[in-house]
């Protein structure tokens, strides 16, 4: 059986050149890829044309709402964007230092989904309703809606939470990030962001040194929100280099010429911007990875 640490690849697609598609490491599709290459013109070109192998031009990985992994039971409610227990998936360890995206919605009393046991950095966002865990001293501490909070992870360092409702379902999104080589654990950081300041406008959420009053990371990694009117049209431009994940929290957008809707995130490699509008009111979070 062929190693999975040889990751996916890209194979032309037989049936139209101008197309690649991700293979896994086992060989067969990983999801549904979109591959343009540029040219110098004013206006997009589709047509078949010889292609670099060695220098992709832009990649854009689509995975679907539906090819996530659900887990649902009496305790636990959640959508994982990167399965880890399949070994048929490429992206099952991650996406370039986010290891894991999930969304979590928690019933009255429901605790969040059993934490990793190695150490990672472990990014959590409540969109609905309230958490109430237990900080580093022991006490018993609360996230309410629109809040961030940012810290390390890991068998010594366990993280336990619970919705904070005896009556209302919570909505959590929690990332995961590869902890940087040699560094401390981080001190962990509790921000509310409010509606207002990501109306419109991708808000840096969380970054390297924690530029712009955001949440401090260790990694080379800037973590943007972003809430969107119908219409709403936003455009991140991306260094030389860098890769990014974006995944819809909620609603639809055109990216370039993909329609994309609630839960379906979209892996962009060697790109130099995304450009997207909401085609009704949305929200969506942003990794921009090194």
């Amino acid at each position: 059986m062929p190693s999975l640490a040889a990751g996916p690849r890209l194979q032309r697609d037989q049936n139209d050149p101008s197309r690649l598609i991700l293979i896994s490491a086992l060989g067969f599709p990983a999801a549904f890829v979109v591959h343009r290459e540029r040219r110098e013109s004013n206006g997009p070109c589709f047509a078949p044309k010889e292609i670099d192998e060695d220098r992709i031009g832009t990649m854009i990985t689509v995975r679907k709402s539906e090819e996530r992994r659900h887990v649902q039971s009496r305790i636990q409610n959640t959508w994982s964007t990167f399965d880890p227990e399949n070994d048929l998936d490429p992206l099952r360890r991650g996406f370039h230092g986010l290891e894991c995206l999930r969304e979590e919605t928690l019933a009255p009393e429901m605790g969040l989904h059993p934490r990793e046991q190695t150490e990672i950095d472990l990014l959590t966002y409540v969109r609905e309703g309230a958490l109430i865990y237990q900080d580093d001293a022991g006490r018993l501490a609360r996230m309410e809606a629109g809040e961030f909070q940012h810290r390390s992870v890991s068998s010594r360092m366990p993280y336990q939470a619970v919705n904070g409702s005896f009556t209302d379902d919570a909505q959590v999104f929690q990332s995961c990030l590869t902890s940087a080589p040699h560094a401390s654990g981080m001190i962990p950081e509790q921000r509310r962001f409010y509606t207002a300041e990501r109306t419109g406008s991708l808000k840096l959420i969380a970054s390297q040194g924690g530029k712009q009053a955001s949440l401090s990371l260790n990694q080379d990694v800037r973590v943007y929100s972003s809430i969107l009117h119908s219409g709403s049209h936003l455009v991140h431009e991306f260094e030389a280099g860098r890769t990014a994940w974006l995944h819809v929290v909620k609603g639809r957008i055109l990216l370039q010429d993909l329609s994309l809707r609630t839960g379906d995130g979209v892996a962009m490699i060697d790109e130099g911007a995304a450009s997207f509008t909401a085609q009704e009111p949305s929200e969506i979070l942003l990794f921009d990875l090194a």
